[in-house]
């Protein structure tokens, strides 16, 4: 009798019962860390799970696994993204699920009785394909140097600009480069004025554009940017992962 031992080799999936769901999700993500070993670190709810790796003074990366769903319990459809979680704010950036990045990842994955084999499998890719993307954005200053590269990511103009540009916006600010913050600033105001003339001066867009407003005064004034940067370190000090 042949026995699989590569999931890319199954065939037919088993199907985990319900209940198991749960269980099966969080021995998967701890058989993961466990391979990934110290350079990351999980942090995990029922439905995610986090791998966060090598995070940094002011921001942390992370690899995280997706099983929730709001209309279906013990949803057994696994996807799986990167986040950037900024220290210093409430909510972080998602940058992109990996298949849009990757196209040898697919959309999502089955969660079945054959979960150590696709931990495996996952394992594999992100060693091989992932993790030299996440070496290239550990600090702000390496997000600025690679910009050109990360953009080959990104190859679709949606996908950059709900990620990738929101997180080189971000790095531009701490490492007051002009000339990137100038360009990104000046883009997303422009595509507010847009959405403006296209909704009749909806109010969300008006005071998103008065934000970039300030931000950028800011960024041109030395001692308003210095107390902006001594505000973020603080907060930053005090985040709990």
């Amino acid at each position: 009798m042949c026995v699989m031992n590569k999931w890319q080799d199954l065939k037919v999936y088993r199907n985990l019962p319900p209940k198991l769901v749960p269980l099966s999700f969080k021995l998967f993500a701890h058989y993961i860390s466990e391979k990934l070993g110290d350079n990351f670190r999980l942090k995990e709810s029922k439905t995610r799970k986090h791998f966060i790796y090598k995070s940094s003074e002011l921001y942390e990366i992370s690899i995280y696994f997706d099983n929730g769903s709001p209309y279906e319990k013990n949803q057994t459809s696994i996807k799986v993204s990167i986040f950037c979680r900024m220290k210093y704010k409430e909510n972080g950036y998602f940058l992109s699920e990996l298949y849009e990045m990757d196209n040898t990842f697919k959309m999502s994955y089955p969660l079945t009785k054959e979960f150590l084999l696709l931990a495996d499998f996952l394992i594999d890719k992100i060693e091989k394909n992932i993790i030299n993307f996440l070496d290239k954005i550990l600090t702000p200053n390496d997000v600025i140097e690679n910009r050109e590269e990360l953009k080959k990511y990104f190859p679709k103009e949606y996908h950059y600009k709900i990620g990738l540009r929101n997180l080189l916006f971000e790095s531009a600010f701490l490492t007051r480069n002009k000339s990137v913050f100038s360009e990104i600033c000046s883009e997303k105001i422009e595509e507010y004025k847009q959405q403006i003339i296209r909704h009749s001066k909806d109010e969300p867009f008006i005071n998103f554009i008065k934000k970039l407003e300030n931000l950028k005064n800011v960024f041109d004034n030395d001692n308003l940017y210095e107390k902006e940067m001594q505000r973020r370190k603080e907060l930053a000090k005090n985040y709990k992962s």
